[in-house]
């Protein structure tokens, strides 16, 4: 919705819309915003970054893991591009 906000400004800057036309865009452009600011806040999926407690850290299981993911990770780096 975001991107299709930012196209619809930038019909409505554009010189060679027509005022019938840029008269729609603005109901579009009103709509959006409104269906944007109703979305705001209420997305379930965000992201909460926090850092390893120091018990945490000492855990077997959550090392273990760990360790398994970074080995599975670091063999299948892609080696750079030569020049």
């Amino acid at each position: 919705m975001e991107n299709n906000l930012s196209q619809i400004n930038q019909r409505l800057n554009s010189k060679e819309t027509p005022e019938a036309e840029k008269a729609q865009w603005r109901k579009s452009k009103e709509e959006t915003e409104r269906t944007l600011t109703q979305l705001r806040g209420k997305n379930q999926f965000t992201n909460h970054i926090i850092p390893l407690q120091d018990q945490m850290k000492e855990d077997p299981n959550i090392k273990t893991l760990v360790d398994a993911y970074k080995a599975k990770f670091q063999k299948t780096e892609i080696p750079p591009v030569p020049k």
